[in-house]
Formats: C-alpha cells, structure tokens, sequence
C-alpha cells in the first residue's frame, strides 16, 4: 500500500486540477452560471481585465491543488523526506 499511495495522491490532484481548468467547457455546455461561464462572456465582451483575473483565479486553484497534494505525498511517504542535519 504505501508504494502506490504516491501516485493515487497525484492522480487525483491532477484530475481535480483539470476539473477546475474545464469549468468553461461544462458550463458552456450545459448553460450554469459560474466561473466558466463568465470567462466565456468576458471573452466574447473582450473585457481583458476579467478574462485576465479569472485565468489567473483557475490556474492558482491548479498550482494549489499540485502544491497540497506535493505536501500530502511528503507528509504521508517517510522516504521522500530528507534527513535533517544532513547535507
């Protein structure tokens, strides 16, 4: 178990990931106002400043979700860590 904790962990940050960067597509599909749905409008409007903040609010929710499950991943493998007092 503990060999394949380590790329569940990823796999399922990375898919959450995607889910967050593919709000556009499903909002736009299925017509929910949301996020997605914005970026969309704001794009069709050409209001830069809105479609410049909602980019940057889907990829720091992406970084995020990478940097938590980096976290998890270290916190839960004992190997990955270094040793402290070592060079």
């Amino acid at each position: 178990l503990p060999n394949t904790i380590t790329p569940t962990i990823q796999t399922i940050a990375l898919n959450a990931a995607w889910l967050a960067g593919g709000v556009v597509v499903t909002e736009s599909v299925f017509q929910l106002p949301g996020i997605g749905s914005a970026l969309s409008e704001a794009v069709i409007n050409r209001d830069m400043p809105t479609v410049l903040a909602i980019t940057l609010i889907i990829t720091a929710t992406y970084v995020l979700i990478n940097l938590v499950s980096e976290a998890l991943i270290l916190l839960l493998n004992p190997r990955l860590r270094v040793a402290r007092g070592t060079t």
